[in-house]
């Protein structure tokens, strides 16, 4: 019942993400773990990760600063 609702609200089936198929859980794991390396490295914020996360998805120049130090990391 709760998936039919689920479907209905969505328009898809919840099987049907990418991630859960052929290699998308290998690279949603590497991606996710790229993304909290960044945020561990981060000393541009004093906040918590889960701080940290929010202000990236709100602040686009804190996200920018995240992403050049992600790229500045290899």
């Amino acid at each position: 019942m709760t998936s039919d609702v689920h479907e209905k609200t969505t328009g898809k089936e919840t099987t049907e993400t990418r991630i859960r198929k052929g290699r998308g859980p290998l690279a949603f794991n590497v991606m996710r773990k790229i993304a909290m390396t960044v945020f561990k490295q981060d000393q541009t914020k004093r906040a918590s990760i889960v701080a940290k996360k929010k202000m990236a998805g709100l602040d686009d120049e804190y996200r920018s600063t995240l992403l050049e130090s992600g790229i500045k990391m290899r």
